[in-house]
């Protein structure tokens, strides 16, 4: 039964979240477009992680609201970032999809950030404009006891994750995904 919804938009530390979460021994799904199509969604489209302690990353992370209302008990994660990096990780991935990816996942991709980022391919003002408004929706609508706010990419991970779960302490290194050079 979903215990986590990662709230955090791609690109903000959500596959380092998702990989942490299963070295404490959750079940952590991340991005899992197949559990959520972007065509057809419906109040019961929500009702989908059953067999999944944790899922992170979009478009679960744009549904939160309608997935909390199924998931009446959850605990939200939100990955956060530095806006200028996060700008230029989000506009790098976007860009490798749109000119090397398959057919099928550069139109999954542009469907995805057209609900998301109200444009299917990076622009600037607009994707800046929709980190900042959903990471205000998220605070404004998760209260502050079931949520937290980490930034991992500043080495925010395992104390204040861990911490946050009632978990011990890994002794390994927080696993850092997709790292991006500066």
């Amino acid at each position: 039964m979903l215990q986590i919804l990662g709230v955090g938009l791609p690109r903000t530390g959500t596959a380092s979240l998702t990989n942490a979460l299963k070295l404490l021994g959750y079940n952590a799904e991340h991005h899992a477009p197949h559990r959520l199509p972007l065509d057809g969604l419906h109040a019961n489209s929500f009702k989908v992680f059953d067999d999944v302690d944790a899922v992170i990353d979009a478009p679960a992370c744009h549904f939160f609201e309608e997935i909390g209302n199924v998931y009446s008990d959850l605990t939200y994660i939100l990955t956060v970032r530095n806006e200028d990096a996060w700008w230029r990780s989000i506009k790098l991935h976007s860009d490798k999809i749109i000119t090397g990816g398959a057919s099928t996942h550069i139109d999954y991709t542009r469907r995805l950030h057209g609900l998301i980022f109200d444009y299917p391919v990076p622009q600037e003002y607009l994707y800046r404009r929709a980190f900042r408004r959903h990471n205000q929706a998220v605070r404004t609508a998760i209260p502050p006891h079931r949520l937290l706010e980490i930034d991992v990419t500043t080495g925010g991970g395992w104390l204040k994750l861990c911490e946050w779960l009632h978990k011990g302490v890994p002794e390994q290194p927080f696993p850092w995904e997709n790292r991006t050079a500066s």
